[in-house]
C-alpha cells in the first residue's frame, strides 16, 4: 500500500496516520475535526501561498494530474486576495 505521507520516510497507511493525526489534534486541543485529508489540503494551501512551484507541490502530493493541483492555486488566489483587501491601506 502506498502511504498518504510521502515524506514520513516509510509507507504509513492512511488509517494509522489518521489515527494519529486524530490523537495530536486533540491533544493540542483543536476542536476541529481535523483529518489527514485538512492536513494534505493545510499542506497544499501553505507551500503555494509561499511560493512554492506548483509543479513541485504536485510531486509532493502525488497527484499525477497537474489539474488535481492546480485546484490549489484559486483557493491560495483567493485567500491573498482576502490578505491584501484586509491589510491593504485605504485611501
Amino acid at each position: 500500500m502506498r502511504g498518504c505521507f510521502p515524506l514520513a520516510g516509510e509507507d504509513t497507511s492512511c488509517l494509522t496516520g489518521g489515527k494519529i493525526v486524530k490523537r495530536y489534534a486533540g491533544k493540542a486541543g483543536l476542536r476541529k475535526d481535523v483529518t489527514t485529508h485538512v492536513l494534505r489540503h493545510t499542506l497544499a494551501t501553505n507551500l503555494l501561498l509561499n511560493g512554492t512551484d506548483v509543479t513541485l507541490v504536485q510531486k509532493q502530493l502525488r497527484h499525477r494530474d497537474i489539474k488535481s493541483t492546480m485546484i490549489y492555486l484559486h483557493i491560495t488566489t483567493e485567500k491573498q486576495k482576502e490578505l491584501y483587501d484586509r491589510f491593504s491601506p485605504k485611501f
